[in-house]
């Protein structure tokens, strides 16, 4: 399995930062709730978080990357089934290779090192080179 520069960068923020998807699905639901939208933005909605953020004093807490924003809008509904379809979403950015969806990572007690290591051991086995900041 070879993790894209981008989706390693969104699986260490994601292991590092779990209330981020908390936080932005509480949200989420909230605006569905409303009635008032049947589509929204995870972007507004990434914003919005940064903003309290700020707001409250606690500065960009985060560092909110907005690279990190596709992967939340495909990963949000894997967990929360009432979000199914409720991002707009465009392109094609995926969660890792080899994974039903995503949730076999994401759902897994093991830490992100534990994980990425068992990455890097299937690789080696291949002859597959992963890509990090020095090799891209």
């Amino acid at each position: 399995m070879i993790l894209t520069h981008a989706q390693r960068k969104f699986l260490e923020f994601h292991f590092k930062n779990p209330e981020v998807q908390a936080k932005l699905t509480d949200m989420a639901l909230t605006m569905k709730r409303s009635n008032h939208v049947k589509q929204w933005s995870l972007w507004s909605l990434y914003g919005t978080l940064r903003f309290t953020a700020i707001a409250a004093g606690q500065g960009d807490r985060y560092q909110l990357s907005n690279n990190h924003i596709a992967y939340y809008a495909r990963l949000i509904p894997l967990h929360e089934e009432r979000l199914a379809g409720f991002f707009n979403t465009r392109g094609k950015v995926e969660l890792p290779e080899g994974t039903p969806n995503g949730k076999d990572i994401i759902d897994t007690n093991l830490s992100l090192a534990r994980w990425l290591e068992g990455v890097e051991t299937a690789e080696k086995a291949t002859g597959a080179v992963l890509p990090t900041a020095g090799n891209q």
